[in-house]
């Protein structure tokens, strides 16, 4: 989000973190706590969400909670798909799992 200049809305809504690599995961753990207080409701796919849970940010003494969406292809609810559709989730931020640019 820094990186990208991108400024981030300060009206509160979903927020979906799907990030491939683990220093991805590691680098957006010192950004929680301020979504946290800015108010924003956090979603994870699997392999972020899992990674989140067992560092357990915390935010005014409370472990900052984060919500599973199951992958966009599975039939699981709820998904990817059916929490940006649903407007659960407004914005998502994604890193690739491999960098390669083969």
């Amino acid at each position: 989000v820094i990186a990208s200049g991108f400024k981030l809305t300060f009206d509160p809504c979903g927020l979906l973190l799907s990030l491939g690599p683990q220093e991805d995961k590691v680098a957006i753990l010192q950004y929680l706590p301020m979504l946290a207080e800015m108010g924003y409701t956090l979603y994870a796919t699997s392999g972020t969400a899992a990674f989140i849970e067992a560092k357990s940010p915390t935010w005014k003494g409370n472990v900052i909670p984060v919500s599973l969406l199951h992958n966009a292809v599975t039939q699981k609810k709820p998904n990817v798909t059916s929490a940006i559709v649903d407007k659960s989730v407004r914005i998502v931020i994604c890193t690739p799992s491999s960098r390669d640019s083969a």
